[in-house]
C-alpha cells in the first residue's frame, strides 16, 4: 500500500512539472492535480493501471464523483456542463501526459479495420514530418 502511495506521489510530481512547464497557471495547476489525485484513488482501489484506463473508467468516475457532490453538498453543481469540464478536463490531459494519448486506440476488429488505421496513423505521421503543413496557404504553391 506505501509503495502504492509513493508511486501515485511521484507521478503527480512529474505531472505538476509538466503542468508548470506547459505554463498553466498555478490554480489550474492544484485543481488539475486535486482531480488527478481523486482519479488515481478511484483507479487504486479498483486495481487499474494508469495505461489500461478506458473512457469507461472516466465516465463512471465522473458519475461517482457527481453522486459524492450531491450527497456532501444536498444538491447539484449550478453548472453540470462546468462541473463535468472541470474534472474530465483535468484527467484527459493527465492522461495524454501519462500514455501518450487519449483516447485510446480501440484495437481492429477486421483486417480492413486494422488496415486502414495503420494507414491513418502513417499519414498522421508523415503530415507532422512535413514542414509544408506548417506554412501559410499563400506560400505552398
Amino acid at each position: 500500500m506505501a509503495d502504492h502511495l509513493l508511486q501515485r506521489s511521484a507521478l503527480l510530481a512529474q505531472f505538476e512539472e509538466h503542468l508548470a512547464k506547459a505554463s498553466y497557471r498555478s490554480r489550474v495547476i492544484e485543481r488539475y492535480l486535486t482531480v488527478a489525485n481523486q482519479f488515481l484513488q478511484y483507479l487504486g482501489k479498483r486495481h487499474v493501471l494508469i495505461d489500461a484506463v478506458q473512457p469507461s473508467h472516466v465516465t463512471r468516475y465522473v458519475s461517482c464523483e457527481l453522486r459524492r457532490f450531491v450527497r456532501r453538498r444536498g444538491h447539484r453543481p449550478a453548472s453540470i456542463d462546468h462541473w463535468r469540464r472541470s474534472h474530465v478536463g483535468a484527467i484527459h490531459r493527465l492522461l495524454r501526459w501519462a500514455n501518450g494519448r487519449w483516447p485510446p486506440i480501440a484495437s481492429a476488429r477486421s483486417p480492413y479495420e486494422a488496415f486502414s488505421q495503420a494507414l491513418c496513423a502513417e499519414y498522421a505521421g508523415w503530415l507532422n514530418e512535413t514542414s509544408w503543413v506548417n506554412l501559410p496557404r499563400w506560400k505552398r504553391a
